[in-house]
């Protein structure tokens, strides 16, 4: 059986890509594995926090430990973080943790596995990025730069590794409906939004491509778009 690294697979978009993964043995790393109920038998969650360079350095170690996975065959970058407002009120702390969870833990995950990957030339590195990383984003300006910078990221290591046969794809949602906003003044309208299985069976669609064929790069979005103001 293949295996798939899915980060951020405790809640939202990361744990319904992790439980959709069926032909994999499938490693999901989040902070709040207690939460995850309903945990198919080729899944296995791992708490670690993903902001800290640290904890995702104990992270290799284990997969190689307990699971003899020494390079997966499929890394999927599904943890996200963001907070809303003036960019003037956005605390210190807050931008750490966007910059370090969005892009700085993508980044120290490819860098680890990468020239594996080239090596046995096979493997695909999947990006959640966002529609954001291409917009202006008031309100949002942070976290915007985060994906912003992780969409670049994921385009140059796809120009770096695409003649040893490693898949590189960034898949973009608009607005989803997730527990992403819980540090917002808006929250995504139910049936105007996009649905976490989305984005799963949008990851399913880059997975199945004819072997000759990458889609690098997957705009999401919904029919409409709308938001309720909750402040």
């Amino acid at each position: 059986m293949k295996t798939a690294l899915v980060l951020g697979a405790t809640a939202g978009i990361g744990l319904e890509i992790a439980k959709q993964l069926n032909d994999y043995l499938v490693i999901g790393v989040g902070r709040d594995i207690n939460k995850v109920v309903d945990i198919p038998d080729n899944l296995k969650l791992i708490s670690r926090d993903l902001s800290d360079v640290s904890e995702i350095t104990k992270m290799f170690g284990q997969l190689k430990t307990d699971y003899s996975i020494s390079c997966p065959d499929l890394i999927v970058f599904s943890a996200g973080e963001a907070f809303y407002g003036l960019h003037e009120n956005i605390d210190s702390n807050d931008i750490s943790s966007m910059v370090n969870t969005n892009l700085m833990c993508p980044m120290v995950v490819t860098s680890h596995y990468l020239s594996s990957m080239k090596q046995r030339k096979s493997g695909r590195l999947i990006y959640i990025s966002s529609v954001t990383a291409n917009h202006i984003n008031p309100h949002g300006a942070a976290y915007g730069a985060t994906k912003a910078g992780l969409s670049s990221f994921a385009r140059s290591v796809f120009e770096e590794a695409r003649k040893h046969n490693v898949k590189v794809n960034i898949i973009a949602p608009d607005l989803t409906e997730t527990d992403l906003y819980r540090n917002a003044d808006f929250a995504p309208v139910s049936n105007k939004s996009l649905k976490p299985v989305d984005i799963a069976e949008a990851v399913k669609f880059c997975i199945n491509q004819n072997e000759l064929v990458d889609v690098l790069e997957l705009v999401l979005r919904p029919q409409e778009n709308s938001i309720n103001k909750s402040k």
